[in-house]
């Protein structure tokens, strides 16, 4: 469970996701190289 000071955010880079906690005074990963499924978030080419 997480507190009102606290986000639950995904990274994703070269096709990757990596699941991470961040605090007003620290961020910490909670699981790394999860395959990406999506490219729903992905921004578009020029």
């Amino acid at each position: 469970m997480l507190g009102p000071k606290q986000r639950l955010i995904i990274v994703r880079r070269d096709n990757v996701e990596h699941l991470v906690v961040v605090t007003a005074d620290s961020a910490c990963v909670v699981e790394n190289n999860i395959p990406a499924s999506s490219k729903f978030f992905e921004a578009p080419t020029p």
